[in-house]
C-alpha cells in the first residue's frame, strides 16, 4: 500500500489523513497534563518489576485496555523510561490497545550496573534483549493472550531488531521510530571510527575498575530547549526534563565505551541477520536527525527488500523537518507519525 509524504516545504500534507485527536495539543498541554493525562495515568498505570538475569531490577508498566484485542509492548531509546511515555501511552490507549513499557537496564527506573549511575553502559547488547524476553514471556504474555505489536524508538529499536530475529512468532508487525540502526561517525571513516572504538574500550578496560565515558560524555545536566537535538516541541521537551528533575533517579548522562563497542556489535550481527526477519516491519525517519545514522535506516530496508520482505512502503516514511525524537514533536509532525503507526497497525 503506498502512502503519501510530506515533503521538506509542505506539511498540510498530514492533513490528507483526515482530523486528528493529536493536532492541537501543544497550545494548551499544561492544561492537558493536569486535567486528562495525570487523572488518566494515575487510574490505569500499573507498575511493577522483576529481578533479570543479572540480577538487579527491571521496571515496567502496565496499562490494561478491557476493549483491547491487540497489546502494543514500547521499547523506550536511550536515556528514557516509562514515565517519559506517558502521552503516547495515553495515545495507544484511546485507539484500544493494551500498552506494556519497560524500562531497559541502565536507565529509567531500572538499575544501574555501575557505581556512578549516570554513565550510558551495557556489559553485553543481548542483555537488553534478554530483558525484554524474559518480560513479554513472563509478564506480557500472562496479562495479555491476543496479538501483540512493537513500538521502538531509537535504541529500543536496535533491541527491538535484536528480539525480532532471535523471537520471530512474538509480535504481529513493528513499528520503529528513528532506529539506531547506525551511529554518525562524521567525516572520520567508518572503520577508522569503529577502531577508535575499539582502542578506546581496550583502554577503559585496562587503566579503570569502570568503563570511561566515550569522548566528550559527562554526567546528566539540563539542557535548554534552544539547540536541542530531539524535538521542535518546546511544551513536551519541556514536560520531559521536568519530569527528569522532579525524579533524579531517571537521570542519566553519556554513553561509555563499553555501551558503544556492545552497541556496534550488536549492529552488525543485526544487518547480518536480517534474513530472520519475518513479520512486515515499519520505519519512521526524522528528516532533521542528527543523532543516529538515517543512512543505515535506508540501507537496512534496502537488503530487507532483496531478502523477499521489504520494509512497509518499500522504505522508511520519511517525516518531514523532524528531529529525532519523532513521538515528542510538534503537534503536526508527531500526528503525521502516530497516524502512520496506526494505519499501519490497523491494516
Amino acid at each position: 500500500m503506498t502512502q503519501t509524504e510530506p515533503n521538506s516545504t509542505d506539511l498540510q500534507n498530514v492533513g490528507m489523513l483526515g482530523p486528528s485527536p493529536f493536532e492541537e495539543r501543544e497550545a494548551q498541554f499544561p492544561q492537558f497534563i493536569e486535567q486528562t493525562l495525570l487523572p488518566f495515568w494515575q487510574s490505569k498505570a500499573q507498575a511493577g518489576w522483576f529481578s533479570n538475569r543479572q540480577h538487579i531490577a527491571i521496571h515496567y508498566v502496565h496499562l490494561d485496555n478491557p476493549n483491547a484485542d491487540t497489546a502494543v509492548v514500547v521499547s523506550p531509546g536511550r536515556i528514557e523510561g516509562y514515565l517519559k511515555y506517558q502521552e503516547l501511552a495515553y495515545d495507544l490507549f484511546q485507539q484500544g490497545y493494551s500498552v506494556f513499557i519497560l524500562d531497559h537496564q541502565g536507565q529509567g527506573l531500572s538499575s544501574r550496573r555501575l557505581n556512578n549511575w549516570h554513565k550510558g553502559y551495557v556489559e553485553d547488547f543481548q542483555h537488553y534483549v534478554d530483558d525484554l524476553a524474559d518480560f513479554i514471556e513472563c509478564y506480557v504474555r500472562p496479562r495479555h493472550s491476543g496479538n501483540l505489536h512493537l513500538l521502538a524508538h531509537s535504541m529500543g529499536g536496535a533491541i527491538g531488531l535484536r528480539y525480532l530475529q532471535q523471537f520471530p512468532d512474538t509480535f504481529a508487525k513493528a513499528s520503529f521510530s528513528s532506529p539506531m540502526w547506525g551511529f554518525r561517525s562524521g567525516r572520520v571513516p567508518e572503520f577508522i571510527a569503529k577502531g577508535l572504538v575499539d582502542l578506546g574500550h581496550w583502554v577503559s578496560d585496562t587503566v579503570s575498575r569502570e568503563s570511561a565515558y566515550f569522548i566528550g560524555g559527562k554526567d546528566y545536566e539540563t539542557k535548554p530547549f534552544e539547540g536541542n537535538e530531539l524535538t521542535h516541541s518546546q511544551a513536551r521537551y519541556q514536560y520531559f526534563r521536568d519530569i527528569y528533575n522532579d525524579n533524579p533517579k531517571l537521570q542519566l548522562g553519556g554513553i561509555t565505551f563499553a555501551w558503544l563497542n556492545a552497541s556496534i556489535a550488536a549492529l552488525e550481527q543485526a544487518y547480518k541477520d536480517l534474513d530472520k526477519v519475518v513479520i512486515p516491519i515499519q520505519v519512521l525517519q526524522a528528516e532533521g536527525e542528527t543523532v543516529i545514522d538515517n543512512e543505515a535506516q535506508d540501507r537496512f530496508c534496502q537488503r530487507l527488500a532483496t531478502l523477499g520482505m521489504p520494509c512497509f512502503n518499500g522504505k522508511p516514511f520519511i517525516v518531514a523537518g523532524a528531529r529525532h525524537e519523532l513521538l515528542f514533536e510538534t503537534d503536526v509532525r508527531r500526528s503525521y507519525a502516530l497516524r502512520r503507526i496506526f494505519e499501519y497497525f490497523c491494516d
